[in-house]
């Protein structure tokens, strides 16, 4: 099964747009590993994916923008008419999840995997999955595989209208199926 993780970095305090950090997770029940494939990197600040397994131990697994081969400066894979063909590419990387690893598995460290945001001088921002029911904006989804994000400075209100009403009441899923075809990437 294969699932999309989409970062804001900053939360409310900016765009919005859920493109600053994008990454797939695809994992088999009974296997140990997850593959990891990087897509997007939206944001200007150093954001690192981190995966915390059930003994607490936490791995680093590099610096987002390091995986495309650019600066930290340069965002990759969220101007508008960005294809699949034109998209720059990352090669995955594997992750130890354990053979129980479901990316629902909610808890003090989310599902395990989190991303952290180095913002000059203020401390690490840590990102971690947004659990369903919580009284707070989401910073990180956990969608289907197929989601395509918004373009850079579009927030997801205007890229996916049915946001808004999600944010009501987190069991209508349906707003993921009706994205603006002009305001995302369609990467697929």
């Amino acid at each position: 099964i294969k699932y999309m993780y989409a970062v804001e970095d900053l939360g409310s305090t900016n765009d919005f747009d859920f493109n600053d950090i994008v990454f797939t997770v695809s994992h088999v029940r009974g296997k140990e590993n997850a593959t990891v494939q990087p897509l997007a990197a939206g944001g200007v600040y150093p954001a690192t994916i981190y995966f915390r397994n059930k003994s607490d131990e936490e791995k680093s697994y590099g610096e987002i923008h390091s995986k495309f081969g650019v600066e930290t400066n340069v965002m990759v894979n969220t101007k508008a008419g960005t294809t699949k063909n034109s998209m720059i590419k990352a090669e995955p990387f594997l992750v130890k999840v354990g053979t129980e690893w479901s990316h629902t598995a909610y808890g003090e460290s989310g599902n395990g995997f989190s991303v952290k945001v180095q913002i000059p001088k203020r401390k690490d921002k840590v990102v971690t999955p947004y659990v369903p029911g919580e009284d707070i904006a989401p910073q990180m989804l956990v969608l289907s595989e197929n989601w395509l994000w918004p373009t850079e400075k579009t927030r997801i209100s205007d890229a996916y209208t049915g946001f808004g009403e999600w944010g009501e009441n987190y069991t209508n899923q349906t707003w993921v199926n009706t994205p603006n075809t002009n305001l995302v990437i369609n990467w697929r």
